[in-house]
C-alpha cells in the first residue's frame, strides 16, 4: 500500500525508475552471450592406445587390460569401461560428480606413462582426451548436386573446405561422406589357371608394385 501511495504521489520518479529498468533491461539481453555448447566439465576422460595390425584378443591382453590396471588406482573413479577393436583400445573413465578434471587427467597420463614402456613395441603413443562437448562440431553443410559423386566429392574438399577454413573464426573443417575415385581390376579366371596363378598372387603383385616412394 505504502509502495503504491508513493508510486501516486511521485509520478515523475516513478516513470524515471521504469526507464531506468527497461533501459538495463534492454542493454542486458542484447548483451546476453549465447552458446550452443556452453562451457562445461563433464566427468568423464578416455585413454586411446592405436596397435596396428592386431586382433581384437590381442589387444585386449597387451594393451587394454595393462591399460585397466593402471587406471584403476586413479581416485574419484566411479566406473571403467573398456572396448578393444581390430587396431585399437579405448578406455572410458567415469568420474566422480565434482572432480578436477585437470587433476585428474594428470594423474591419470602418470600412470599410463608408468607402464607406457611394457606395452607393444608397435602401440602408439597413448592419447588422454577429456570429454569436452565444445569438440563437437558447431555447423554442418551438407552439398547435393548434378554432378557424379566423385566430382562432387573433389570439388567439396579442393574448394569449398578451403575457403570454410580461410573464414574467421572456423578452427577446423572436414568432409564425410561422397565417393572416392578408385580402379577395379577384373580377372579372367581362365587365363590366370593358364598362367598358373591365382588371385592371391595377383593380390601381392598389386601390393608390391603400388607404392610411393621419394625419387632423386
Amino acid at each position: 500500500m505504502n509502495f503504491s501511495k508513493t508510486a501516486i504521489m511521485r509520478p515523475v520518479s516513478t516513470i524515471m525508475l521504469m526507464l531506468i529498468i527497461v533501459v538495463l533491461g534492454v542493454i542486458s539481453f542484447t548483451r546476453l552471450p549465447i552458446d550452443l555448447y556452453p562451457k562445461m566439465e563433464l566427468p568423464y576422460a578416455m585413454v586411446m592406445i592405436q596397435y596396428p595390425n592386431a586382433a581384437p584378443t590381442e589387444i585386449e591382453n597387451l594393451v587394454t587390460k595393462p591399460v585397466e590396471q593402471q587406471i584403476a588406482t586413479v581416485e574419484n573413479i566411479k566406473g571403467l569401461y573398456s572396448y578393444s577393436m581390430e587396431g585399437n583400445s579405448l578406455v572410458l573413465c567415469e568420474f566422480e560428480n565434482g572432480t578436477d578434471m585437470n587433476f585428474a587427467n594428470l594423474d591419470m597420463r602418470e600412470k599410463v606413462a608408468m607402464i607406457s614402456d611394457y606395452l607393444p613395441e608397435n602401440a602408439a603413443e597413448p592419447m588422454i582426451l577429456t570429454m569436452d562437448p565444445t569438440m563437437m562440431p558447431i555447423s554442418q553443410l551438407y552439398v547435393a548436386g548434378d554432378l557424379p559423386l566423385v566430382e562432387l566429392n573433389k570439388l567439396v574438399e579442393d574448394e569449398v573446405i578451403p575457403a570454410i577454413e580461410r573464414s574467421e573464426g572456423v578452427a577446423a573443417a572436414s568432409t564425410f561422406g561422397g565417393t572416392e575415385k578408385e580402379i577395379s581390376v577384373k580377372f579372367n579366371q581362365e587365363r590366370l589357371a593358364g598362367y598358373g596363378l591365382t588371385l592371391s598372387d595377383i593380390s601381392r603383385m598389386l601390393a608390391a608394385e603400388n607404392v610411393s616412394l621419394p625419387s632423386g
